[in-house]
């Protein structure tokens, strides 16, 4: 029987999650490799762009998680992000980083459902909303109720909602949604602007740091705006990105 592998495009860690419900929270990342989206504005080009995928790593479950436990740390949770992870079949990863007790959160933009994804200790839905230049179809409204049902079993927090919010018509299209599944806990998270892109593969950020962080919290205090403006979003978390206003947007932290 052949050893499935898996394309990785970084494992790192101790960090702490930027973004969500368990923002600031310690944590080591495994990124994959592919995704089913080109996002004008993605802020990870080199596990989306097919050219740079290509030349990721292949490993295997074993493999990828040795290299967590030697990461080390104070982290008890693996954060699988991407690309889209639920482009692959995880089952055996999930269980071997369980067994290592640890706990498993996962990142995906809703377009696909996988039944590994049942199995993980935290659910983030982050479907992408106009700025991104893609569609939000009925597959993922479809994902949103298949969480909405599970959460009912398993408890408020199992799995959340969080959107990256640019401009009034992303903000329109999160308000939708949440109105759509008010029961989920959600997230607003404010349009980074992160140098190279999917969309400007070739572009190199010149900012400082300062810099960096200024234009984003000028983002998030827009975005905050809004949100106190408006009624139907009186229960929403806004967020700035706490990995870039710590490091930028550098990768691997």
């Amino acid at each position: 029987m052949q050893v499935r592998r898996h394309p990785i495009i970084e494992i790192f860690g101790p960090t702490v999650q930027g973004e969500g419900l368990d923002q600031g929270l310690p944590v080591h990342f495994i990124r994959m490799g592919g995704c089913d989206y080109r996002c004008t504005w993605c802020d990870t080009p080199h596990a989306v762009r097919p050219d740079e995928v290509r030349q990721a790593p292949r490993l295997t479950v074993t493999e990828i998680v040795e290299r967590v436990l030697e990461l080390g740390g104070a982290p008890r949770w693996v954060v699988i992000s991407g690309g889209n992870p639920a482009l692959h079949r995880l089952d055996d990863l999930i269980d071997r980083l369980h067994h290592a007790e640890l706990c498993v959160a996962v990142e995906t933009q809703g377009s696909l459902w996988r039944p590994w994804l049942e199995r993980c200790d935290r659910l983030c839905l982050s479907p992408k909303g106009p700025s991104s230049g893609m569609r939000c179809g009925e597959i993922v409204e479809e994902n949103i109720d298949r969480a909405r049902a599970l959460c009912s079993e398993r408890g408020p927090g199992w799995a959340f909602l969080k959107i990256v919010v640019f401009d009034e018509q992303d903000f329109a299209f999160a308000r939708e949604l949440h109105l759509r599944a008010p029961e989920l806990p959600f997230y607003l998270s404010a349009g980074n602007d992160a140098g190279r892109t999917v969309g400007a593969p070739e572009r190199v950020d010149q900012r400082s740091l300062g810099e960096v962080r200024a234009d984003l919290l000028s983002r998030s205090l827009w975005l905050t705006a809004q949100v106190l403006a408006d009624d139907a979003m009186s229960d929403v978390r806004v967020q700035s990105q706490y990995h870039v206003l710590l490091w930028g947007n550098a990768n691997g932290v």
